[in-house]
């Protein structure tokens, strides 16, 4: 059987949470339901955290300047509700931030979405959905930084 086609995020992020931590973090405290032991998921999505290899690390900290513990991927598939699946990104990255020092979540493993440094949040303004002014607040319930965050990946 062939790959699927889909979305890629990834949020990285230096923590002191284990992989299992975050998973059930995501699981008690978010509307991520458990896929299996490793995974949480439903129709259309799925969620896994990992421990990055020290090579991944060390590319990271070359283009970011922290090294991330964790990697939480997100994966949508194409043929689903893409806003629903967008709410639930959100939502599960503003979960996990407040147990993060730093983070970084991208879009195909190179477009950043947002920055979580030092308790401050911004969102790249030239990303859709996330350019949008009143979606983003209606989401997160509070007024938002947003700017333009280019990508030392590209």
């Amino acid at each position: 059987m062939g790959a699927r086609m889909g979305l890629d995020y990834s949020l990285s992020v230096s923590t002191d949470l284990t992989p299992e931590a975050a998973l059930r973090l995501l699981a008690d405290q978010g509307p991520l339901p458990w896929e299996d032991a490793t995974h949480l998921g439903a129709p259309g999505w799925t969620v896994g955290v990992s421990i990055p290899s020290a090579r991944s690390r060390a590319l990271w900290h070359e283009a970011f300047h922290f090294l991330p513990e964790l990697s939480v991927g997100f994966r949508y598939a194409s043929n689903h509700d893409f806003s629903a699946f967008t709410r639930l990104l959100l939502r599960a990255t503003l979960l996990l931030l407040p147990h993060c020092r730093e983070g970084v979540l991208l879009f195909n493993g190179e477009h950043i979405v947002l920055r979580w440094s030092e308790g401050q949040l911004v969102f790249n303004q030239d990303c859709w959905p996330w350019d949008d002014d009143a979606w983003l607040q209606a989401e997160v319930g509070r007024p938002v930084e947003r700017r333009s965050l280019p990508s030392p990946l590209l």
